[in-house]
């Protein structure tokens, strides 16, 4: 899944020091991690074989 403008404005249009918008925010960071460290993997995998 991709985050893209739609989450931005949604939380952009929150008080950027609320605890609200910090998790959304972490949540956020911590799934597009995952996608990352998955395309890495896989990167990683196609050039090892």
């Amino acid at each position: 899944e991709r985050f893209g403008l739609d989450d931005t404005v949604i939380l952009t249009s929150r008080n950027p020091g609320s605890i609200s918008y910090n998790m959304d925010r972490l949540k956020i960071l911590e799934e597009e991690q995952e996608m990352l460290n998955s395309s890495l993997i896989a990167l990683t995998t196609h050039f090892a074989q």
